[in-house]
């Protein structure tokens, strides 16, 4: 049976054993501390590069051709959409969804919401020669 002298006894030396490290278990918690801070710095500059949504599609644009400049290969702008949260909806050759004339644009979307609503961000990117000519965006919002 412990009684209170007992667990004292027995607290007091297993106290003690950790007041005083060993070399190597400084080294280790230098280490974890090192991986740790390298770890903590890493995801900052993630959550910086992430990309931004906008509700006004004019700073949504900005946005994307931030990301995307005029010029760049569309497999390379595809894998840019899909590692900012967009998903990939098609490859449109010849459609005439946009400005109403036969035209080639990857069109992706991202939602964002709650239960009864939700913030849905529609963005085309228009290409020509494998190449990206133009980006159009559309913001809505869906309740049910």
């Amino acid at each position: 049976m412990w009684d209170y002298s007992t667990f004292v006894r027995v607290f007091s030396q297993i106290t003690h054993v950790y007041a005083k490290p060993s070399f190597s278990s400084i080294r280790l918690m230098k280490k974890l501390l090192l991986l740790s801070f390298v770890f903590c710095l890493s995801a900052s500059a993630f959550a910086q590069n992430k990309m931004k949504f906008y509700e006004d599609t004019a700073k949504m644009k900005q946005e994307v051709l931030s990301r995307i400049p005029i010029g760049t290969d569309t497999a390379t702008a595809r894998q840019i959409m899909l590692n900012s949260k967009f998903d990939f909806v098609g490859n449109y050759i010849n459609d005439t969804f946009l400005y109403g004339g036969n035209i080639n644009f990857l069109f992706f979307m991202h939602d964002e919401g709650l239960i009864f609503c939700m913030n849905r961000w529609k963005t085309a990117l228009v290409y020509e020669n494998a190449k990206v000519t133009g980006v159009q965006v559309q913001f809505v919002i869906i309740c049910l």
